[in-house]
This record gives structure tokens, C-alpha cells and sequence, in this order.
């Protein structure tokens, strides 16, 4: 039956644009199996893989498994949307940010390493503690602003952490 549901959802002519595709539905439900058949099919479920709309449910929706599908899937690049990051930032998914951390394809140092800033303010040890220990990031960037931004927070934690990886960094 499964086949024969994919098959009728996978016509071109049924595909909508927005966000109510079969691959959007099937990773906002957590439907693991359904999301690898969509994707195992050649043509018409996946129509907006540039917008990433897929990835950002799976990582709001924190299902774990389907991100792993999508990421693995070549049609898919977490760098055209450094929004992913940032969400999985936003939902505190340190899973999440690790598989995109260690995918390669998505550089934190991007925009001055400003996800380090975003990681401060999310106030987690250890989401800050990833991204430091990724190695790409700049923890003294944008004249010490993860280091500013902590200190404005009280966040004495988070502050040791990049006042130890800034000592690395410099010696």
C-alpha cells in the first residue's frame, strides 16, 4: 500500500509548492519510514529543498533519525541555509548541532563567527562547548563579543569556558 501512496503523492501534478508537501508532512510527523520512500522515489516530492524547509522541521520537531536521512541525502546542502544551524541552536539541540558541526558542509566561522555570539546567548555550557571544541569558530571574533556578551549575562560558566579556549587560541 505504502508504494502506491508514494507513487500517487510523488506525481508532479500533486506537488505543491509551499509548505504542505508530502516530504514537509512526513518529517513534521516524524514519519521515518515515509520520509525514506519520498526520498527513494526519482521524481515530484521534494519541491523545495532550496528553501530547506524539511531540515528546519525535522530540527524543530527534533526528530533526530530523519535529520540523519536528510543530511545524508546528497540533494541536500545545510549550507545553503545557515538557518538550520541557528535553529538547532534556537531549540537547544546540541545533537543536532553536532551532526551539522561534524558534516562539514556547514561552516560556524561564518559571518565572524557570529553563532558563537548566538551560542552565548542561548546561555548553554555545552552547546558553547561544541561549537568552541569544532575549532572553526573565533572565540576573541568581533573584538571579544562572545566574551562581552557573556559577561553582560552573568554568565560566569560561559565566560571561563571562551576565557580558556581564548587562552588556546593565543598560545
Amino acid at each position: 500500500m505504502l508504494p502506491l501512496v508514494i507513487e500517487i503523492l510523488a506525481d508532479p501534478r500533486l506537488s505543491q509548492p509551499d509548505l504542505c508537501n508530502p516530504l514537509y508532512k512526513a518529517c513534521n510527523h516524524g514519519h521515518l519510514g515515509v520520509v525514506k520512500e519520498l526520498l527513494a522515489f526519482p521524481n515530484g516530492v521534494i519541491t523545495n529543498i532550496s528553501n530547506m524547509t524539511s531540515f528546519d522541521i525535522a530540527t524543530i520537531m527534533g526528530h533526530i533519525e530523519i535529520f540523519k536521512v536528510l543530511l545524508a541525502d546528497t540533494r541536500f546542502d545545510p549550507s545553503i541555509c545557515y538557518s538550520v544551524l541557528n535553529l538547532a541552536m534556537e531549540h537547544r539541540n546540541l545533537e543536532i548541532i553536532k551532526l551539522l558541526l561534524e558534516d562539514g558542509r556547514v561552516d560556524p566561522s561564518v559571518n565572524d563567527s557570529s553563532i558563537l555570539v548566538r551560542a552565548v546567548l542561548c546561555g548553554s555550557i555545552p552547546i558553547v562547548r561544541a561549537i568552541l571544541e569544532d575549532g572553526r569558530v573565533d572565540p576573541a571574533a568581533r573584538n571579544n563579543l562572545p566574551m562581552r556578551t557573556a559577561i553582560k549575562m552573568s554568565g560566569l560558566p560561559i565566560e571561563q569556558l571562551l576565557r580558556q579556549h581564548i587562552g588556546e587560541t593565543q598560545t
